[in-house]
């Protein structure tokens, strides 16, 4: 887990089919909470600069 001084904002917009499909499979995690685990998996293995 990152120390909460580490964190920074994203804010964004998406269309309302991917509006709803966050609402339908984040549960009872909040939104913001929900996308930033998903952010973390999708670049988790990230190399920057890496072909």
């Amino acid at each position: 887990m990152t120390a909460l001084t580490d964190l920074r904002q994203i804010t964004t917009y998406v269309n309302m089919d991917t509006f709803k499909k966050i609402e339908d499979a984040r549960s009872h995690v909040s939104r913001s909470a929900f996308v930033a685990n998903v952010l973390e998996i999708a670049f988790g293995d990230y190399r920057i600069g890496v072909d």
